[in-house]
């Protein structure tokens, strides 16, 4: 009877370390470090996921700038990831910028201007040094981070040419004086793709369409520029289809072979 519940006690104990044993490691799909800046005067986190063979081929990578970084870095990385292996986008170093004050940063009529100045004149350059990157660099945001692309985009900045802004609020405070302006003085082509629910927020709705009608009359070369309401979709559910179709709309002429 002993001999019995000792086989009992062992099996138990071995069915135990075959449950409990087993060796877990984690998914890493990239790093975070932490950036001195000198312009906001604080630390920021940045999030980095490089390409899983950049080690193993020598090629330049475009950057996508990733607003709101604590929130979507990783689904957006996804896509991004999953596109370029069915060959539908290049392969590209992400960047997850998240926040710490989301409604002074990203607010151009706040602190806008200076975390504009900490990208284009900080993290671009500390990235471009440390990475192999190529000219190409996608600026992506939603709702006020969207706002934040376009703003991005009017101010002229050289550094980015390619902008992805879903549900952007408040696009009334572009006013056409500066889209003008943006359009006259433009020397480098750029890309806008741009979507929102059609379920959205009824003024936010109106200020989008009146925006992109008037951007849409810009007649300009340097200018690649779509926007889409999208059907059944409301401000928290368009995220993932603005980015699958953006990334189709901003790569639809790239090969494999091709030179973005």
């Amino acid at each position: 009877m002993k001999q019995i519940e000792i086989l009992i006690l062992l099996n138990i104990l071995l069915l135990s370390t075959s449950l409990f044993g087993q060796v877990f490691e984690p998914i890493c799909i990239g790093e975070k470090m932490i950036f001195d800046s000198k312009i906001l005067k604080q630390e920021r986190e940045i999030f980095i996921k490089i390409p899983e063979n950049y080690e193993n081929i020598d090629l330049e990578f475009p950057v996508h700038y990733v607003l709101d970084g604590e929130i979507i870095f990783n689904s957006y990385s996804a896509i991004a990831e999953l596109k370029a292996q069915n060959d539908e986008i290049p392969e590209a170093i992400i960047v997850g910028i998240p926040n710490i004050d989301r409604g002074y940063d990203l607010n151009p009529k706040a602190n806008g201007v200076n975390f504009l100045d900490f990208m284009t004149t900080e993290l671009i350059p500390y990235i471009d040094n440390r990475y192999r990157t190529n000219e190409n660099r996608v600026l992506v945001g939603y709702s006020m981070a969207g706002n934040f692309v376009v703003y991005t985009l009017l101010t002229g900045q050289e550094l980015f040419n390619i902008f992805l802004s879903g549900s952007p609020y408040r696009l009334d405070m572009y006013k056409s004086e500066l889209i003008d302006s943006f359009t006259n003085n433009l020397k480098t082509k750029k890309t806008l793709y741009t979507s929102i629910g059609s379920i959205d927020q009824t003024k936010q709705l109106e200020f989008f369409n009146t925006f992109c009608s008037r951007f849409g009359q810009e007649n300009n070369d340097l200018l690649n520029f779509k926007y889409e309401v999208v059907v059944n979709r409301d401000h928290n559910n368009n995220f993932l289809i603005n980015w699958q179709d953006g990334l189709d709309y901003i790569y639809r002429d790239w090969t494999k072979d091709g030179d973005k």
